[in-house]
């Protein structure tokens, strides 16, 4: 299944977010999106799952407008985390990943157990989610996404608040993913995580895409440097890219 930007514009209020953005996210593939506080990722990844209305432009669901279709079928098409995760009902560990099979009309005890084992949530499954650490939630919200089992996801700093060991547990499911054939979309602050796990990254700054492509064509030290104002380098280690960041400019 297929999504598009074409010339995507959003405003929130009076400001102008997003300005003449033109993406086409492919199947099989981590897309990674970096940018800068106020690049507007979070916003691009929000019009993409048809949560934003644009102003100018449009997103193209598998060749129809994406305000097309209605929201049971844009959520079976699309899974979206996103960045500010909150709940505030006592709600089981298992019951709010259950929520993810909502657009299905059905439970699935297989996705719900596969989604809960990946994010390593199973052994709290009884456990009202208001009890957990901050980690532990993102996890659990991360799998409730995995349990909707779309063939399109987006993920809006899937990473924050994860220690190091889930943070990879959880790059390297989204990347099992892609390759399984979904499309994959991650906003990322992390320039390593990025280069490591993106096959393509897409570079933001003051609402337009300023690059597009491998990571060795993007993460270069001109666009580091432009882009966040630090003097880095993007290297290869044991055959892993790494963004070694050496300074504020």
């Amino acid at each position: 299944m297929s999504l598009a930007a074409t010339d995507l514009g959003v405003a929130l209020g009076q400001r102008t977010v997003l300005a003449g953005v033109t993406l086409a996210l492919r199947p099989g593939e981590v897309t990674a999106v970096l940018g800068p506080n106020g690049a507007g990722k979070s916003t691009l990844l929000r019009a993409l799952a048809g949560l934003l209305p644009p102003h100018q432009g449009t997103v193209i669901l598998d060749g129809t407008a994406l305000g097309g279709f209605d929201g049971p079928d844009r959520a079976r098409a699309i899974g979206f985390l996103p960045q500010h995760r909150t709940i505030h009902w006592p709600m089981t560990v298992e019951h709010t990943v259950a929520l993810g099979r909502v657009p299905h009309g059905d439970r699935s005890p297989q996705a719900i157990e596969r989604a809960m084992a990946e994010m390593d949530v199973t052994q709290f499954r009884d456990r009202p989610v208001t009890e957990l650490s901050g980690g532990e939630l993102a996890r659990v919200l991360m799998a409730r996404v995995l349990a909707q089992d779309t063939p399109i996801l987006l993920a809006d700093e899937p990473t924050a608040g994860l220690d190091p060991a889930h943070q990879l547990a959880l790059l390297d499911c989204l990347a099992a993913r892609a390759k399984a054939g979904k499309t994959v979309v991650v906003a990322l602050h992390d320039l390593s995580l990025a280069a490591r796990y993106g096959q393509r990254i897409v570079l933001l700054q003051a609402g337009r895409i300023t690059a597009d492509g491998v990571p060795d064509a993007v993460l270069t030290a001109a666009l580091l440097k432009s882009t966040f104002g630090i003097d880095a380098q993007l290297v290869h280690v044991e055959g892993m890219a790494v963004v070694l960041p050496r300074r504020v400019c």
